[in-house]
């Protein structure tokens, strides 16, 4: 596979631009949908998630995180938790925010590693768990570094190479 323009030998995945994120994937319609719905549920709830959980330093919010990933919820065998399991969920909210600070792309993995701690999985681009659908097609040297939200049902991942983010995404179940 060769390079696309960006360099980052992604070619071959779609992008579109979501707000003012630029964003790459193979189920672009879904992921809008599921942005829309978001920020219709926003709208209806009065504030939006993310403008709550702006206040705050990076390193404070990874700290905040590492708090909310302790805490198991429905999908971590305990009981159901409005703060670990919604959508809008505090979890979800710091999760967010820790994306748009750090899914940018030349970001240093350390300081993802700093801010967030070690990832629930650590997947190699072309092993048996790296799905296309889900990172993209494979390409050398791509890591992706898996942070839980909600199990293995909806996950927020930060793609690395040459210890830089490339990019980060969402996978969720859509259900």
């Amino acid at each position: 596979m060769t390079p696309d323009a960006s360099g980052d030998g992604l070619s071959g995945a779609h992008e579109w631009v979501l707000g003012r994120e630029r964003r790459r994937g193979v189920f672009p319609a879904m992921t809008r949908r599921a942005h829309l719905r978001g920020l219709l549920l926003a709208a209806v709830l009065g504030s939006s998630s993310v403008a709550r959980a702006q206040p705050g330093s990076t390193e404070s919010l990874g700290a905040e995180l590492g708090r909310l990933r302790r805490t198991p919820g429905h999908f971590g065998g305990g009981t159901w938790s409005d703060e670990i399991d919604a959508f809008g969920g505090r979890k979800h909210e710091v999760m967010e925010i820790l994306a748009s600070r750090l899914g940018v792309p030349g970001t240093p993995s350390a300081r993802l590693l700093a801010i967030m701690g070690p990832p629930d999985e650590r997947v190699r681009s072309g092993t048996e768990l790296w799905a296309d659908s889900v990172y993209g097609p494979a390409a050398a040297g791509l890591e992706a570094l898996v942070y839980h939200w909600r199990g293995r049902h909806d996950f927020l991942y930060f793609l690395v190479r040459r210890r830089r983010v490339v990019r980060s995404g969402w996978w969720m179940a859509h259900e």
